[in-house]
């Protein structure tokens, strides 16, 4: 369990970095534009997944590795 949870540890700053950047870029574009047009949606369901995508490799899945090996070493 240690090692996934060095491993989301070592990354985190990459993922946090990149994804910062992409929300950065985006959020010209969700800002300047209404979101009824078409590019402030998808600048907006953009950054959304983003987001999400984010903390499930930092938090989800580490924390899903972590319980299945607990409970195949049982």
């Amino acid at each position: 369990p240690l090692h996934v949870i060095a491993a989301a540890r070592d990354r985190a700053g990459m993922i946090i970095l990149v994804t910062l950047a992409s929300l950065a870029s985006l959020l010209p574009l969700a800002i300047g534009t209404r979101t009824t047009t078409l590019f402030g949606a998808i600048a907006l369901a953009n950054a959304g997944g983003m987001v999400a995508g984010t903390l499930g490799a930092l938090l989800i899945l580490p924390l899903i590795f972590v319980r299945k090996r607990r409970l195949t070493a049982r």
